[in-house]
């Protein structure tokens, strides 16, 4: 686990999350989150400014395929959709696919910061400006502009897609704690996947993303 104190977003997220009653529901005492068998789908927490469906975004509002959330300034939410959970960062936009759509596109980030958590076994779709990225029961953290997409297979599996030209370079990272790519469209054939460093994210976020969905990381990935 890192040992860096906790950003201005992350403490609010922290008190959100404690207000609300997700990590202690009865006054102290850590119990795991209940999602319907339906799969609960909705917002958590909101932090500045933030919107559903063009409309300022409501701590409890349900998130349906075809719906489209953005995110201002200094601003985040916390998502639950079933056994996945995100956290939108600042300047951040996100599609749902339509239910019908799912199999083949089941997320679009269009500009921002994204950071998932995937249930184990859960075989997804996510659309970002220059990549289709394949989810395997997965934590990620994906940032994006039209030129290129930054990934964190913080653990798990992806399968990785540039969507540049006519490209048939792939590749598929397997994680237990956290490997970096870039994805861009520009340069030569060899460059539009590259290795790169963890960045602008924390265990502890995945810690919290986690706990909304009633899960714990994995000793695997929490030891030093």
């Amino acid at each position: 686990m890192e040992n860096n104190l906790l950003s201005n977003n992350q403490r609010r997220l922290l008190l959100q999350l404690l207000a609300t009653g997700f990590l202690f529901p009865n006054f102290g005492v850590a119990q795991p989150v209940v999602i319907r068998k339906s799969g609960a789908i909705g917002i958590r927490t909101v932090s500045g400014q933030v919107f559903h469906n063009d409309q300022p975004a409501i701590v409890g509002t349900q998130v349906r395929g075809g719906d489209f959330l953005d995110t201002g300034a200094d601003s985040q939410t916390t998502l639950v959709m079933g056994r996945s959970a995100f956290l939108l960062r600042e300047h951040t936009r996100l599609e749902i696919a339509p239910v019908r759509s799912w199999a083949r596109d089941f997320l679009r980030l269009t500009n921002g910061g994204l950071l998932a958590v995937f249930g184990h076994g859960e075989h997804r779709t996510i659309h970002t400006t220059t990549a289709v990225l394949g989810i395997r029961g997965t934590g990620l953290y994906l940032e994006t502009d039209p030129t290129r997409t930054y990934l964190c297979t913080c653990y798990g599996t992806v399968d990785i897609h540039p969507v540049a030209g006519k490209c048939k370079c792939r590749d598929t990272v397997h994680s237990v704690h956290h490997a970096g790519r870039v994805i861009s469209n520009s340069g030569s054939e060899d460059s539009w996947i590259r290795k790169a460093p963890m960045e602008n994210h924390k265990d502890s976020e995945l810690v919290l993303l986690e706990s909304l969905v009633g899960r714990k990381l994995s000793s695997q990935f929490l030891k030093p």
